[in-house]
């Protein structure tokens, strides 16, 4: 009666050490699961190109083909009006000239004025110089930019960043941002900056 028992808490004990060795080994997994998932790489591609970055936009809803445009990052305001930053692949070479695009800056100056002209509500208010970066992953980055006001919106800031991949194929990056989130620009930019590869597909 002794020996049955002993046997019986035995496997209760048993049982019990297997019961939290395993609940153990799902916190873990879900631990290194949960870990991974941070470190995932971020693939954005379709049928004209692609690119790859370790950088994750958690605060912005990723959208594929709406407003007419391939792939759409999107951040609500409080009154349910969106900025945006899309991505299109133009699935051709285009070599960039840091020389050529910074003369055109002019053209691209102009190009907004007529823009705004022909709308009368929209009035700009500044335009923010040419900058060109280039990262170590061989990516070259021209970025132009310009402030404006509408009838309705005191401020709207718009980027158009125009990305070399090493096969020389083009990236149109086009960031609209409302004032609660210019406060996002740096995170955006950087987000552009932190590409590691990029390359067209062809057709």
């Amino acid at each position: 009666m002794i020996a049955k028992i002993v046997s019986i808490k035995l496997f209760t004990s048993l049982n019990y050490f297997r019961y939290l060795l395993g609940l153990s080994l799902l916190i873990i997994v879900a631990f290194l699961g949960l870990a991974n998932a941070s470190d995932k790489e971020l693939r954005i591609s379709d049928e004209r190109g692609q690119l790859t970055t370790d950088m994750n936009l958690e605060d912005w809803s990723y959208h594929r083909k709406i407003m007419g445009l391939p792939h759409v990052f999107l951040k609500p305001t409080k009154n349910k009006k969106h900025s945006s930053m899309s991505i299109t692949f133009s699935g051709h070479k285009t070599l960039m000239e840091k020389k050529v695009l910074k003369k055109k800056t002019d053209e691209y100056t102009q190009g907004r004025k007529q823009w705004a002209k022909k709308r009368k509500a929209v009035k700009i208010k500044k335009f923010y110089p040419y900058k060109y970066i280039e990262t170590e992953n061989k990516i070259k980055i021209h970025i132009l930019g310009f402030e404006y006001s509408t009838a309705y919106l005191k401020s709207i800031k718009e980027n158009s960043i125009y990305l070399n991949c090493p096969d020389d194929s083009l990236i149109h990056i086009k960031i609209f941002l409302l004032p609660e989130h210019f406060k996002f620009e740096s995170k955006l930019i950087n987000f552009v900056k932190s590409i590691k590869s990029c390359k067209r597909h062809q057709t």
